[in-house]
């Protein structure tokens, strides 16, 4: 169904378009380049790359959905977010998506020193 909003063809869509943004960065070579060119260094072969992964730890708290999860060969994590508005709650949205990542990251017993 569409709710008012034209259907742009594929060849006038850029990588702010969610649907294109998520086909292109699925592929962990081009994902991989794009993590190079914003950190301006290379960056180790991804092992894990993933879009729109959801991360649930609880019926009763706040789940979220990272646009791209990665991770390279050194375990370093990365999440790649687009933002195409902007939002004033930023900074608080990725400090509470830095703490969910942190959270799922660590079993039971595990020294904080294991964080990703």
């Amino acid at each position: 169904m569409n709710r008012g909003k034209a259907v742009k063809p594929l060849k006038e869509l850029n990588l702010t378009n969610r649907f294109l943004f998520d086909e292109v960065m699925e592929d962990a070579e081009t994902h991989r380049t794009v993590l190079s060119i914003i950190f301006g260094r290379d960056i180790p072969p991804l092992i894990h790359n993933e879009t729109e992964k959801e991360s649930r730890i609880s019926p009763t708290v706040r789940s979220i959905r990272m646009d791209v999860f990665s991770m390279d060969e050194n375990e370093v994590v990365y999440n790649t977010e687009m933002q195409t508005k902007k939002k004033m709650d930023l900074a608080k949205r990725s400090r509470y998506y830095q703490a969910e990542m942190d959270v799922s990251s660590l079993k039971p017993g595990e020294d904080f020193d294991e964080l990703k």
